[in-house]
């Protein structure tokens, strides 16, 4: 899958799930996803700020 970084880290990180056929919001907190998709996405460019993780996984408390 081609990875778009012009969207926030987030939005990106679940498209990709998506793409891989993740279904359920509960397993893409996986943070071992979440770290993977991060190299990935780190790779292709992209910034990630420390905010964006904790939303992706899925904290209440920001």
């Amino acid at each position: 899958m081609d990875i778009d970084t012009s969207v926030p880290f987030p939005l990106a990180y679940l498209d990709w799930c998506k793409s891989k056929g993740i279904k359920s919001l509960k397993d893409t907190e996986d943070n071992a996803l979440i770290m993977e998709f991060g190299r990935l996405y780190s790779q292709k460019g992209g910034k990630i700020e420390a905010y964006e993780i904790l939303i992706a996984r899925g904290d209440k408390v920001i």
